[in-house]
């Protein structure tokens, strides 16, 4: 209709949008800043884990690591295409926010907290894993039955492979 063809020549274009340099630098700045307080607070997590129980810091570590993968080579991909950014540049970036986990877990393990505290920070960060995995991987919501009946057989194996990982726990 008019009306739709009129909103669309309206609508400035993302292609538009990135090359304006201020709309490139707020959006650089929200990336890798957002990723820096993410990649800190999941230092924390682990660093709480270390304090606890070194067996299953591993095991955080390796969950973590595992949830990092996709994020960092989104953040890689769009470092490089959507902002132009060279290889190079593109992982320096990642890089620094990436380093971002060691100052937290380092952080929370020259602080003084209690073992009530310790598990607190443990409890939030599984509900905080658990939130994204749930978010992430129902929220696409497939047309068919089949489909998200394997999702939620995949999130109930993960959910079934951390509990088992936790019942160890002091």
């Amino acid at each position: 209709t008019d009306i739709e063809r009129a909103g669309a020549d309206n609508a400035p274009s993302c292609e538009k949008s990135i090359e304006n340099a201020n709309v490139r630098h707020r959006f650089l700045l929200a990336l890798i800043v957002g990723d820096f307080f993410h990649n800190f607070t999941d230092g924390i997590f682990i660093g709480a884990a270390f304090m606890c129980n070194t067996s299953l810091a591993w095991k955080i570590v390796a969950v973590t690591v595992a949830h990092e993968i996709p994020q960092e080579l989104s953040d890689f991909a769009i470092l490089r295409t959507a902002l132009g950014f060279s290889t190079p540049k593109a992982l320096a970036y990642n890089v620094i926010s990436g380093s971002s986990v060691m100052l937290g877990g380092v952080a929370i393990m020259t602080a003084d907290i209690s073992n009530l505290d310790t598990g607190m920070l443990l409890a939030y960060g599984a509900g905080n894993y658990i939130y994204c995995a749930t978010v992430h991987m129902f929220s696409q919501g497939s047309k068919s039955i089949e489909v998200e009946i394997k999702k939620l057989l995949v999130f109930i194996i993960g959910a079934v492979a951390i509990g088992l990982i936790l019942l160890d726990h002091e």
